[in-house]
């Protein structure tokens, strides 16, 4: 499947594009992921070639042949071939090949976007403001609806609920390590 025609043409990567460096083509091809609905993976093609993949690229192994499972492991693997290749030559970094065709369908939900891993940002301001409000004792609820209002939908926030959970236990788990 190729991404849909309503995407606009300034998104979409083409050979021979230009950025001044890896960090800047890899925001490029997942802006235009977001957009398009996927997610990406860097992978490290050598010195030269650096590639920047459709999160569902390669396939999962099965690492226990003949082993009776209580439940089916699925997989969000299905071999895709959409990517780029990123080639530096002398200082900038040249897209060299594009391929664009997913062999699985597209996200459509903006919702359901935040939910794949190269999607979430980090933030240090709003975890500085999450942080306050954990320690003005908001609760759970009360940070997410501000969060959501904040960012103009819980879609945008970058970060979904579980998330907040996770980095609240980790950091509570790092201060009683710590001390």
């Amino acid at each position: 499947m190729v991404q849909s025609g309503s995407l606009l043409q300034e998104l979409v990567p083409t050979k021979g594009m230009q950025f001044p460096s890896y960090e800047a083509a890899w925001e490029f091809y997942n802006t235009y992921a977001r957009h398009a609905g996927f997610g990406t993976r860097k992978r490290n093609g050598g010195y030269m070639n650096n590639y920047i993949v459709c999160s569902r690229e390669g396939k999962n192994q099965e690492t226990v042949s003949d082993y009776d499972r209580k439940r089916d492991k699925t997989t969000k693997r299905t071999d895709c071939k959409a990517r780029i290749r990123v080639k530096k030559i002398k200082d900038v970094f040249v897209i060299a090949h594009v391929e664009l065709n997913h062999n699985h369908r597209m996200i459509e939900s903006p919702a359901m976007l935040q939910h794949l891993h190269s999607h979430k940002r980090d933030d240090p301001l709003l975890d500085k403001l999450v942080k306050d409000m954990q320690l003005d004792n908001l609760t759970h609820t009360q940070m997410m609806s501000t969060l959501s209002r904040m960012s103009g939908g819980i879609q945008y926030m970058g970060r979904t609920s579980r998330d907040w959970v996770n980095k609240y236990v980790q950091q509570k788990l790092a201060d009683i390590s710590s001390t």
